[in-house]
């Protein structure tokens, strides 16, 4: 069921923390308790006072602390996007995002929500195109290469974010818009007052000067060309230089524009006719109802049945759409598509998936999480099978079928122990021999490196490595027993029995020469630093590189877990689970999203991401965006 409790994000997280506070302060009435019978607990300590009943969590809210007979069960609100059924629910249960649209760029995607007018997006975030503004409701995007636009609906002015070179994200102050659409550098829309087209951005080839004084009554920006068609006369005119000259006398219902050609749908027949540089000849004797051109594809929406149809290039699948499935509106992207799907409002996609832009949100849960060189995995909470997005080639792909107790992702590689024999399975790039794991050998846990991966064996709890070797980052130390070990980029610590820690590889940096002396109780190996929690306060305490101060850890604050990634390094505060970074933020890895508490973290090379608490969701921001909620 939905919230029947509104509560803002921030407040929510501030919950978490009082009722955290609540639990270190509700044993105050000194060392004898009394022993309650099941389900109640002694509130006070007094033995002259009667045992009270546990809390129960209602509706909307999850079982943040599990009681004892001295303490109470801790409530917390359900995240937003997710909802449970009382009483005293183990999680909440996440919504499924669905969507009124869709927009696909060259590298990330953006969609409206349906619930409530607010954008999602996914897919490369280096410039914060895929970090749209907070609490804004919109009615209709355009995206861009690395820039992203919307119609605000409360004032149909245009808001933009990402990238501003040329003035793209920069649109005409003051103006309102009924329609809009981006190219790769600019964007243009139709005003309001007037029907008129007008568009800021590049102008290198002539794209944002639209023809004065003329009506339209819809926009396409391509690449480098913008298309309308013309109020007048229902033809298309389009503007920029090179081939940009539609059909004359041709009436058209709509228009795509594509990288540096143009298809549209002919109001006579419904079939689709393109002009342009692409060879792109669409189906013939095919009715549309809409139409979206790629980079150098073009998808269409048969009127007969509502499924997908595609032409031109099809090398990442761009053009090969899903069977079967009924579309309600199409977006084509660089070498990708995405759609809305008719019977439930959810975003499939398929194509080209460097950077995750096809790895639509879906609402799934994960148990762990795991961020390296440029792409993330997790385990299914639901199947404990792995998926994986970000920028990752075909090889980096998880195997079907194959349920994971663990995993943990490298460079260009990853590994996970499988349940059903504690064995390791890798998959990505091997030429180091990273994804060759030793067969026949059981393991507790395992890290994978930048080209090594390093485990511990269950019978003896010894650290066992393969792969890269040239720092001896893979020569682990023998007859030593460890809890723990992570994979740094050359080199790879473990924590001893003692608490203490033993590192061994590289050592440029100091990254493998940890405090002496110093009881750790958990660890993270970074490219060049390693960060720990020391068991005495649980405060952070780092060693190594440090030039963009991702050693330099904050002072006074009590973390439940650390990781630490390529310049920058994040933890989760235990005061009130949120996330907090230091360190390199080029691309905003390092800027967690406020109000959000986190079960587990794990930060990457350009990225970080985490498991929302109360839902499991996957939260990602960076170069990489995944469910980023603002």
């Amino acid at each position: 069921m939905r919230n029947q409790r509104a509560v803002s994000r921030s407040s929510w997280a501030g919950a978490i923390a009082f009722t955290l506070l609540l639990v270190a302060c509700i044993d105050n009435g000194g060392s004898d308790h009394m022993t309650c019978p099941a389900g109640s607990y002694d509130h006070d300590g007094d033995s002259a006072t009667a045992c009270v009943d546990w809390t129960d969590c209602v509706d909307d809210e999850y079982v943040l602390v599990e009681p004892t007979v001295t303490s109470d069960r801790i409530c917390a609100f359900c995240p937003e996007y997710s909802s449970s059924t009382g009483p005293n629910a183990a999680r909440c249960e996440p919504e499924i995002p669905t969507f009124t649209e869709v927009s696909a760029g060259m590298y990330h995607t953006c969609g409206v929500r349906a619930s409530n007018g607010r954008v999602q997006c996914w897919g490369r975030n280096a410039h914060g195109q895929s970090t749209p503004p907070a609490e804004v409701e919109f009615s209709s995007l355009g995206i861009g290469e690395d820039h992203t636009c919307g119609i605000r609906t409360g004032d149909r002015q245009v808001q933009c974010w990402g990238s501003d070179e040329h003035g793209r994200s920069t649109p005409p102050a003051g103006v309102e818009f009924t329609s809009l659409s981006s190219g790769n550098e600019h964007t243009c829309g139709i005003r309001a007052s007037d029907g008129q087209a007008q568009c800021w951005g590049s102008d290198q080839y002539g794209q944002s000067t639209p023809p004065p004084g003329v009506n339209f009554v819809s926009l396409s920006a391509g690449w480098f060309h913008t298309c309308g068609i013309r109020a007048s006369d229902g033809q298309a005119q389009c503007w920029a230089v090179g081939e940009s000259t539609p059909p004359e006398g041709v009436v058209f219902t709509s228009l795509s524009a594509g990288g540096d050609y143009t298809c549209g749908i002919r109001s006579s027949d419904g079939q689709a006719e393109c002009w342009g540089a692409v060879e792109s000849t669409p189906p013939e004797g095919v009715v549309f109802t809409g139409l979206s051109a790629g980079g150098d594809f073009t998808c269409g929406i048969r009127a007969s049945d509502g499924q997908a149809q595609c032409w031109g290039e099809d090398s990442y699948g761009q053009s090969t759409p899903p069977a079967g499935v009924v579309f309600t509106s199409l977006s084509a992207g660089g070498d990708f598509t995405c759609g809305i799907r008719s019977g439930d409002g959810q975003v499939q996609c398929w194509g080209f998936d460097f950077n995750g832009e096809s790895v639509a949100p879906s609402g799934a849960a994960f148990s762990s999480l795991s961020a390296g060189g440029g792409f993330t995995c997790g385990i299914h909470a639901s199947d404990g099978q792995a998926q994986c997005w970000g920028m990752m080639d075909f090889t980096q792909t998880p195997p079907a079928g194959v349920v994971f107790r663990s995993l943990s992702v490298g460079e260009e590689h990853a590994c996970g122990i499988r349940a059903s024999d504690g064995h390791a399975q890798c998959w990505g790039t091997d030429r180091h021999g990273q994804s060759t794991p030793p067969s026949g050998v059981v393991l507790s846990s395992l890290a994978a490196g930048y080209f090594h991966t390093c485990g511990i064996r269950a019978n003896d709890r010894q650290a066992q490595c393969w792969g890269e070797d040239i720092n001896g980052q893979s020569t682990a130390p023998s007859g030593i027993a460890f809890l723990g070990v992570s994979a740094g980029n050359s080199h790879t610590c473990g924590i001893l029995s003692s608490g203490q820690v033993e590192c061994w590889g590289a050592d440029r940096s100091g990254q493998s020469t940890p405090p002496s002396g110093v009881v750790f109780e958990s660890l993270s190996a970074g490219t060049g630093h390693t960060c720990g929690v020391r068991a005495s306060d649980g405060q952070a305490q780092c060693w190594g590189y440090d030039e963009d101060g991702q050693s330099t850890s904050p002072s006074g604050v009590v973390f439940k877990s650390l990781s630490a990634g390529c310049y920058h390094t994040c933890g989760i505060r235990e005061s009130d689970r949120q996330a907090q970074c230091w360190g390199g933020g080029l691309w905003g890895q390092s800027t967690p999203p406020s109000g959000i508490a986190f079960e587990s973290i794990s930060a990457g090379v350009s990225h970080t991401c985490g498991i929302r608490a109360g839902d499991g969701i996957e939260i990602c921001w960076g170069f990489q965006a995944r469910n980023l909620w603002r």
